[in-house]
């Protein structure tokens, strides 16, 4: 997930030189010290969240953790993106001779650190204690459980316990002329900064004490905005782990707010959805859709391990569904579903030579398609043209024909 990745960011790291501190302005947000039994350094991370995961944690800036460095970094991990590193036992015994005897060392050290977790993790009454046991036990899982952390997150937010020195208050003509209304907790001043270009420049350096848009409210400073209140409060509360998009209505507003604000997460959020939300119905839309829009096909490289590509996704399905896609009165509206695509992901389609229907079939399919796609006769017949042999490779059958199967390929075939 966004969440995880970004949180990960602002986790302490046991390495002296921590860059996480660049993007936390800690004179202004609540911190807590962490001090291990190993007389290492106390580690200093965000009360808020800390609190927010972990309801026992003793009161006090200074917290004895009774535990190693290790171990408390361990934790935090956990706490901060729900991850493990084994990185440090890996390297502790890296230069011992013999694999075995190093894989030993390296499994002993293992075990004796998530038993110190699970102790910690207990006296502290971490939310999802038992994900993160299931987690050390079970680590073969097909499918892992998730933790709480966006639950966490977002509780804490509405809560009000994580409060930065801004808040926001939007245009009077956007909110029907009501003075009543409250300015909008801007949550987590950091986090708003890793997700969106825009706060970053905004909530950065010295913008703020400058700008003449600052106001004030219970001692706190007021950003006004020039956009609409209801879309701006679920923009913050998505940053701090609720869901933007529920249905295919929220995808436009979902769009807006990633392009004017500069939010690779939500742009993710909106791949994820549209993958695991095709349907027959809306699957040529969505597929159009994600063509149009230049941060659904090209995604923040941060995000690609986590993130579903959903314009593979909406290739794939159709593929698998083209027969039925084809046909009349497939959808609400008494049209073929097919007919809605963009042209050139009709070419797409055909020009993998992956559609798995008769010649004669398909050339029915296309014949009907270029004539819903164009209103003059000869355009169509031009299209029709482009989308059939040798313009493409059409089908299976075709494909099978002009390319040699994998157990007969051989160098001849390549000259």
């Amino acid at each position: 997930m966004a969440m995880q990745s970004m949180l990960a960011n602002l986790c302490p790291r046991i390495s002296d030189n921590d860059d996480s501190a660049d993007l936390c302005d800690w004179a202004e947000e609540p911190t807590v010290l962490l001090a291990s039994n190993d007389g290492k350094p106390a580690i200093r991370c965000h009360a808020a969240l800390l609190r927010a995961r972990c309801p026992l944690l003793p009161s006090g800036t200074l917290v004895e953790c009774h535990e190693t460095s290790d171990v408390l970094h361990g934790l935090l991990r956990w706490v901060y993106c729900e991850t493990l590193c084994h990185e440090a036992s890996d390297t502790l015994f890296s230069e011992v001779e013999g694999p075995e005897l190093r894989a030993a060392l390296v499994q002993r050290q293992r075990m004796s650190l998530g038993s110190g977790l699970l102790r910690l993790a207990e006296r502290w009454g971490l939310r999802d204690s038992d994900c993160l046991k299931g987690r050390l036990v079970g680590r073969r899982l097909v499918q892992r459980q998730q933790g709480t952390l966006a639950e966490d997150l977002l509780r804490a937010y509405d809560d009000g316990q994580i409060g930065g020195r801004f808040l926001f208050s939007c245009a009077e003509e956007d909110i029907g002329g009501r003075e009543d209304l409250p300015p909008l907790e801007g949550g987590w001043c950091a986090l708003l900064r890793l997700q969106s270009s825009y706060f970053d420049a905004m909530l950065s350096g010295g913008w703020a004490e400058s700008s003449g848009s600052v106001g004030s409210f219970d001692g706190r400073r007021v950003v006004h905005l020039q956009w609409p209140r209801e879309q701006l409060a679920r923009l913050l509360r998505f940053f701090h782990g609720d869901r933007f998009v529920r249905s295919s209505a929220d995808l436009p507003l979902a769009l807006e707010c990633a392009r004017f604000f500069g939010v690779p997460s939500l742009f993710a959020s909106v791949n994820d959805w549209i993958a695991a939300h095709l349907k027959i119905e809306n699957a040529s839309a969505l597929w159009n859709l994600v063509e149009s829009e230049p941060g659904l096909v090209t995604t923040d490289a941060d995000f690609q391990e986590v993130v579903d590509d959903a314009d593979a996704a909406c290739f794939y399905f159709h593929l698998k569904h083209f027969e039925v896609l084809a046909e009349d009165e497939v959808d609400a509206s008494g049209g073929v579903p097919l007919n809605l695509l963009n042209t050139s992901l009709m070419q797409r389609l055909l020009m993998s030579g992956l559609v798995d229907m008769p010649t004669a079939i398909l050339k029915g399919v296309v014949k009907r398609f270029a004539r819903a796609r164009c209103s003059d006769k000869q355009q169509a017949e031009a299209l029709r043209v482009q989308l059939q042999p040798p313009a493409v490779l059409f089908n299976r059958e075709h494909r099978d024909a002009l390319l040699p199967r994998s157990s007969e390929v051989t160098v001849r075939a390549f000259l």
